[in-house]
């Protein structure tokens, strides 16, 4: 008897086992199905409820007679579940939606795919389990965002379900190879299941002055994008060699000329170990250009680095290496229908300076953390037109009493003559302190004709210089390009790496950033290991540096058997050009 009650109150408690369920996806049973595992519950104790029921219904003589009659609302039940399940688990979206599209793909390229084929799959998921458990060969996944030629002497399928399908940019290049739809699986709504394509590899030109270990470049499409817009950019990278990373990810930048820095962006990539060398990969980069950027012309500048071992690649030229980032084309950034919200810009500080009678400042974003002397302090002017084509007029910054910088807005970028009524431009600068700056609390203020705008205060650290000279094992004062002297080195070797002890002095400062090499080098003349970075382990930048301070910096590599010799210099990291010696050399050798 309590095992009958229990039921029959557990036929009134049975639907809200389902209410968590039916409120995380937003639909009754049975687009829920991740339910099933209460289905027992809630069969069971509707059974023993519902016998509980007929079993009282019974009892009574006069029910007893029609009880018959409860088989006609239990038939009508069945049959409407039965209609909304399997009507359900016919519908073209649930087809979609539970990548039956991917496991007809995985099907048709058992029987259809030849066996010295690639299989280039795409998807959402990269890896996804509906095609890995067909167990294919010879997959590579493209996820959305990337596409794969094959090598010259190889062919490839392309298989894009409805999830994924190719992008505008990649048809022109796969379209002759489509196959007809008439051939490939249907899905519930009379179409193809998904797109597929026959690729024939072919020989890709390639631009050997960006390259890598791995990939070498071969072109650049950039459509242009409007201020304030985004759009994609579409990068075709040549495969050398398999990188030994399996998640080998390009980054990409979008900078203007002086290297203010725009956007970052990057993709998702995995099984990047498994390219193949000689294909071809296209990748979709997005790019995001903010709100009130002027018109004009920007760099697309790209690096690659392992992700889980934060292993960046550096590019490469015929003597070694030349950075992290190179130049891989220009995007052109067109004027927006209309202006901006003022309200969505980023602006930290606003104001309403009429300035001029044509322009007013609306307001800047100033980076006011502690700085050293010499280090760029990033600040980005809010401009507004209040008439066409504006008269020029001439910006000052000050720190202080120092005069940091004088220009007219976006003199180099979007001049004030194309400027119209209502147009919201930022202005990004970056203007330098000088190296012998004194330390403490600064004013930074801007100055316009008889206005003066207080932007706010600029910490400048204290720094500790040297000018006498160290001793060392060797003097050579090699003076490269009249900027920076290499005084003298010590080299010494310790288990199984090599130091050396440079000793550089400051000739000249330029307010220029250069990078400091060493190559090791074997009996052959080649590079066994090398060393690339700014002084002081990327701490302390040559345009920091006074005139005649003199920096110790200790550089270790590792020590190969054969190594004979190492080379020194230094080069631009934003051209890879190097200072050059009196001699016409750009380095200086020791012998080991």
């Amino acid at each position: 008897a309590a095992v009958t009650r229990a039921g029959a109150l557990l036929i009134v408690l049975s639907p809200l086992m389902v209410l968590p369920s039916v409120i995380s996806v937003g639909g009754l049973p049975p687009s829920h199905m991740r339910s099933l595992g209460m289905i027992p519950l809630i069969v069971v104790a509707v059974a023993v409820g519902g016998a509980w029921v007929i079993e009282r219904i019974s009892a009574r003589s006069l029910l007893r007679r029609y009880s018959f009659m409860l088989i006609i609302p239990l038939l009508i039940a069945t049959y409407a579940a039965r209609d909304l399940y399997f009507g359900w688990a016919t519908r073209v979206d649930v087809y979609y939606e539970t990548d039956a599209d991917l496991a007809a793909a995985a099907a048709w390229l058992t029987d259809h795919a030849a066996p010295d084929e690639r299989l280039y799959i795409a998807a959402r998921d990269k890896g996804h389990p509906t095609v890995e458990i067909a167990n294919l060969p010879n997959v590579a996944w493209l996820g959305t965002d990337s596409l794969f030629m094959p090598a010259p002497d190889e062919r490839a399928i392309a298989v894009f379900p409805r999830s994924a399908p190719p992008h505008p940019l990649f048809l022109p290049l796969i379209e002759q190879g489509r196959i007809d739809a008439r051939e490939l699986p249907q899905a519930p709504d009379q179409r193809a299941a998904f797109e597929a394509f026959r690729l024939a590899g072919t020989n890709a030109g390639a631009t050997p002055t960006v390259r890598n270990a791995y990939l070498t470049l071969i072109s650049t499409d950039a459509p242009p994008i409007p201020s304030g817009g985004s759009g994609d950019v579409l990068i075709a990278w040549r495969i050398d060699q398999p990188p030994p990373f399996t998640d080998y990810t390009p980054l990409l930048q979008l900078e203007d000329a002086d290297g203010t820095v725009y956007h970052r962006g990057d993709v998702y990539v995995a099984r990047s170990n498994a390219w193949r060398a000689g294909a071809t990969l296209y990748q979709l980069m997005r790019v995001i250009v903010p709100p009130a950027t002027p018109p004009g012309d920007y760099l697309l500048r790209a690096a690659w680095v392992g992700r889980a071992e934060d292993a960046y690649s550096p590019y490469l030229t015929d003597t070694g290496q030349a950075g992290i980032w190179a130049d891989v084309g220009t995007l052109t950034v067109t004027r927006p229908d209309q202006p901006p919200n003022v309200n969505d810009l980023p602006i930290t500080t606003r104001a309403d300076e009429r300035l001029t009678p044509d322009v007013t400042l609306i307001g800047w974003t100033l980076d006011q953390s502690p700085r050293r002397p010499g280090e760029s302090i990033p600040i980005t002017l809010f401009w507004r037109a209040e008439t066409d084509a504006p008269a020029p007029f001439t910006v000052a910054a000050t720190l202080g009493d120092e005069a940091l910088a004088t220009w007219q807005p976006l003199a180099q970028r979007y001049p004030l003559d194309q400027w119209r009524a209502g147009d919201v431009w930022a202005e990004r600068i970056t203007p330098r302190s000088a190296p012998d700056h004194e330390a403490g609390d600064h004013p930074l203020a801007l100055l316009v004709g008889d206005h003066t705008v207080a932007l706010g205060a600029i910490t400048l650290a204290g720094v500790a210089r040297v000018f006498d000279l160290p001793p060392v094992a060797q003097i050579i004062n090699a003076d490269f390009g009249g900027v920076i002297r290499l005084h003298g080195y010590t080299v010494y070797t310790e288990f199984t790496n090599v130091y050396i002890e440079i000793v550089w002095q400051m000739l000249d400062n330029r307010y220029d950033n250069y990078t400091v090499f060493v190559h090791l080098l074997d009996t052959n003349g080649n590079i066994s290991a090398q060393f690339d970075a700014e002084p002081l382990q990327n701490t302390y930048p040559t345009a920091l540096w006074v005139n005649g301070e003199v920096v110790r910096d200790v550089i270790t590599l590792p020590l190969p058997e054969a190594a004979v010799a190492l080379r020194v210099g230094l080069y631009d990291p934003a051209t890879g050009v190097r200072l050059p010696l009196p001699d016409q050399r750009d380095f200086v050798v020791i012998e080991l």
